[in-house]
Order: structure tokens, then sequence, then C-alpha cells
């Protein structure tokens, strides 16, 4: 549905280096679709007769989270590349849903050693790093961000990218909790946080997983207002979080595996775990959370606001911690990682010699 992630900004890529390979994009979406037609690229939609038609005859399918993300009804004799949507915090299998993929991408060398993502038998995994994390490490500006920064005339820009919560269901099955409830249950003072933002003259950009929504409107509406707050609009299928990161000077998030990517910068993370208890009574994580989270831990938004007014102010003790756990979970740290995800698909094609 989205216009975003690692298959953007392969797609982007495949269309600006090539012309022996022709990079097709499906979508579900209307505003995706004249999004990208207006922007010249060739963009069906996928329940089209052409989005049937391509799909048939496609020689490699790329995806980030499932077949579903193209037209998976007639997906049969594609090779299917699987980019995946981020190096994993929580546990994960992407076989789970039963699918088959030729190659499956990666950041951190270490999926190739253990079966942290799932069974190596059943694909190909290769180590190139994410296509959408040439955009932190390109100087290349975001025209969308520096008018937001413009706009707000502010110099510094803090992040916060929660993830979404689970609720458990009878027999043990779990679903995302539609409400965002983060404020209110830890102690979060509007005044306090736009004020510390005035004072640094900051920007506090906020950002909601996709499945969720605030519950109280009042506060969005507070935040709407403030000259030193943003909301981005999460239901915006062109909305790409990868830019926000690329401005961030100190992002705020707790267990979403996003700061992997925001590691590269080598900037300051607030983990903000408030409701730790609860979550792993739903999630399980892949790795023990103390030993790969790089930043200090805040157990309410008191706790966050003092650790941004010290951050903010210039001091960071985690620098080379953040650079340890860098290493370990990316491997290639260049701007070149949809360069090598393009050449394994061509290598997975026959294009350039044998596979």
């Amino acid at each position: 549905m989205q216009y975003n992630d690692n298959s953007r900004h392969l797609f982007e890529y495949v269309n600006k280096v090539t012309s022996d390979v022709r990079a097709i994009w499906l979508t579900k979406n209307q505003t995706v679709y004249e999004y990208l037609k207006k922007s010249g690229y060739e963009v069906y939609r996928a329940y089209s007769f052409k989005g049937y038609l391509y799909t048939m005859f496609a020689g490699a399918a790329i995806i980030s989270v499932c077949k579903a993300d193209v037209n998976d009804r007639v997906l049969r004799g594609s090779r299917v590349v699987q980019l995946w949507h981020g190096t994993p915090l929580k546990r994960t299998d992407i076989f789970a849903m039963g699918e088959k993929y030729s190659i499956v991408i990666l950041a951190a060398e270490e999926f190739l050693h253990n079966q942290l993502l799932g069974d190596k038998r059943k694909a190909r995994f290769v180590l190139t790093g994410y296509p959408r994390n040439d955009v932190l490490l390109s100087s290349q500006k975001i025209e969308s961000i520096e008018r937001l920064k413009a706009k707000y005339k502010c110099d510094k820009m803090v992040l916060y990218l929660p993830t979404y919560r689970d609720q458990v269901l009878p027999r043990g099955k779990t679903e995302p909790i539609e409400e965002f409830n983060l404020f209110e249950s830890f102690g979060f003072n509007f005044n306090r946080l736009d004020g510390l933002m005035k004072q640094n003259q900051c920007l506090f950009v906020l950002k909601l997983h996709p499945v969720q929504r605030f519950r109280n409107e009042g506060l969005v509406e507070k935040i709407r207002k403030s000259s030193h707050m943003y909301l981005v609009d999460s239901k915006n299928p062109l909305q790409d979080v990868c830019e926000y990161l690329k401005y961030a000077d100190v992002l705020v998030t707790d267990y979403s595996s996003v700061y992997f990517d925001f590691l590269l910068l080598n900037r300051p993370i607030i983990f903000a775990p408030f409701d730790f208890e609860h979550y792993v009574m739903c999630r399980s994580f892949g790795f023990p959370y103390e030993e790969v989270t790089p930043g200090p831990k805040a157990k309410n938004w008191g706790e966050v606001c003092a650790l941004l007014e010290e951050m903010l102010g210039g001091r960071d003790e985690w620098a080379d911690l953040r650079q340890t756990v860098n290493r370990r979970f990316n491997a290639h740290q260049d701007c070149c990682s949809s360069e090598r995800v393009y050449k394994q698909i061509r290598l997975l094609l026959g294009l350039d010699g044998d596979e």
C-alpha cells in the first residue's frame, strides 16, 4: 500500500542507473499510483490487466514484507527477493507465512551464521545492507524535511518513533493495540516538552506506527498548534521514516528496530521502554535488550525530558558503545547497499554471467 522502505529506494536506484532492466511498481493505493505516474515512473494498479500481465512475466518480484506487496495471485515463475523491513530486535521467522524466497537481504553478518530470521536452508541469505540506508549516508538533501525545518525555524530535531503494542487474546494469540496511550499513562507533560524544544530551537517530530492512532484527540490538537512539535501523518503512504532519521539529532524509541539504522549516524538515542514488563509478555526479543540498546533507558516522560536536556546541551556518554553495536548489526557502512542488492538480482536472473 505504501511507497517507502527498501523497495522504494531500490526501485528508484534501478530506474536511475540502468536501462536494460525494466523496473515496474505495482500498487493498490491511488495516491501512490498518481505520485509515481507524475514522477515519470512506470507504475500500474496491482489488480489491473497490466498489473496481472507484468506479474505473470516478471523475472523477479521485489518485496519488503510478503508477496502481497505485489500481485501474489498470479506470482508463479518469478524469483522472489525478500528485502525485509529492517534488522529485527524482536524474535522473527520470515518463513512463518509459508512463503518461499530466492534471496533474503541482510544488514547484519551474524544473521548469516545463526538462524535468527528463519531456516537458512529455505533461501539464500546475502549480506548487502538495506537500500533505504543509502539515504542516511548520502550527502543529498531531502527537500521535504528541509522545508519542514524552515517552516518551524528549528536548528535541531528530535524524532520519536514508538513501535506498536500487542494485546494477548484467548488461546495465546495476539493482535495490535490500535490506541496509542504512552503519553497519559507515563507522565507526559506537554508544556515541559514544548518549552524544552523552544529553549533549544528544536523540533520534536512524532511518528506513530501506521496501525496505531492517538487516544487523546485534545493532545493531538495541542501538538498540531505547537510551533516546536510536529505530528507526522502515518497514514500518508508517501511518508518515509528514513528521511526523518537522516535529520534527527536525537532518536527516542522503545522496541522499534529502526534504531539499528540510526546507529549508522552515531547520534544519541534515548530508549523509552516504559511498559517493558507488559511488552515482553506479548513479544520476545532475539537478543538481550540491555546488550544491544546503546543508550540510556527512560522509565517515563519526566526522565525522557531530563535526558533530552542533557543531550541537546551536548552531553553524550554512549558514542563508543553505539559504534560497537553498529559494527555488529551494520556490516556495510556506506551508500552502496542498493548497488549490492541490484548486483545480486542480476546474478539471480543470469544477466551478468552464471548464477
